[in-house]
């Protein structure tokens, strides 16, 4: 199983006194996120083996398919897309906005059905006045909402588009 050890933040930790630049902080940080993510998706996945292993001998997978999957609506955010929108949010705020689609194109491949991506999608494009991109990645954001406060948000930015 991977595990963070003292050597790896003793690296990290070297890197980052080295280093004065704000961009290989934020790639460390993706790094070490991500190395937590994979330790935490290993121990369930070896919980969540055991379990379908006992379903396979009686015949059962339970697992979906993969476009079952990929239709699905998302409600977990996977630490490593956290990370990425984080970035994208932060390069808008600074109006980086190739860094900003650059993130949000990562976050999109690693998590296609996230509302929260395609309503920061949303924002970049209307800060960038595509106003008809907008409301796309707006209308996309409130059809994969899985709860209210998503709802809420993708329709709120949805509506402030239309009325200006």
């Amino acid at each position: 199983m991977a595990s963070i050890t003292t050597d790896h933040l003793g690296l990290l930790h070297h890197i980052l006194r080295s280093s004065g630049n704000v961009l290989k902080y934020g790639v460390l940080v993706f790094i070490v996120v991500g190395l937590v993510a994979c330790a935490s998706q290993q121990e369930q996945s070896s919980i969540v083996g055991g379990e379908n292993s006992s379903a396979e001998a009686h015949g059962q997978n339970q697992s979906p398919s993969a476009s079952e999957r990929y239709q699905t609506k998302s409600t977990f955010v996977p630490p490593a897309v956290q990370a990425l929108l984080n970035e994208a949010e932060l390069a808008m705020n600074n109006e980086h906005y190739a860094r900003a689609e650059s993130q949000l194109s990562k976050a999109q491949r690693l998590s296609p059905t996230l509302s929260k991506t395609y309503l920061l999608w949303g924002h970049l494009y209307k800060v960038k006045g595509s106003a008809t991109h907008a409301e796309q990645m707006y209308k996309r954001a409130l059809s994969l909402a899985t709860d209210e406060t998503q709802t809420s948000l993708a329709e709120a930015a949805l509506n402030a588009l239309l009325t200006e």
